[in-house]
């Protein structure tokens, strides 16, 4: 499978919450609104969740295997650091759109 961040947009606070993203997924499916969250341990990639009527939260987006979830942090995790997860500031998108994807964020024997 093929993983590429399409869209980061860093959100530098002091609260848990990093950076949103888009990432995309063999060229075909594009998943929006992943987060980056700071947590005890480090920073950790969360996906899209929403609130139901009884305000309770239900991902949206769940990787079927530990080796997807596993991949697709790592994809947005090196995507966030080399985009400056340090930067002070307010919400905004680095360098617009993530440029093409790098080797660094490929994954699988799969072409663009």
């Amino acid at each position: 499978m093929f993983f590429f961040v399409t869209r980061l947009v860093k959100w530098n606070n002091n609260g848990a919450l990093k950076a949103f993203c888009d990432l995309a997924v063999d060229h075909r499916l594009l998943i929006k609104g992943i987060r980056v969250v700071a947590g005890r341990k480090g920073a950790f990639v969360s996906m899209p969740r929403q609130q139901s009527k009884d305000e309770r939260w239900h991902d949206v987006v769940v990787p079927l295997t530990r080796e997807t979830k596993v991949e697709i942090a790592r994809v947005i995790l090196e995507a966030f650091q080399a985009n400056g997860a340090d930067a002070q500031g307010v919400p905004e998108q680095t360098n617009g759109n993530v440029p093409t994807p790098s080797a660094q964020h490929r994954t699988g024997n799969g072409t663009p």
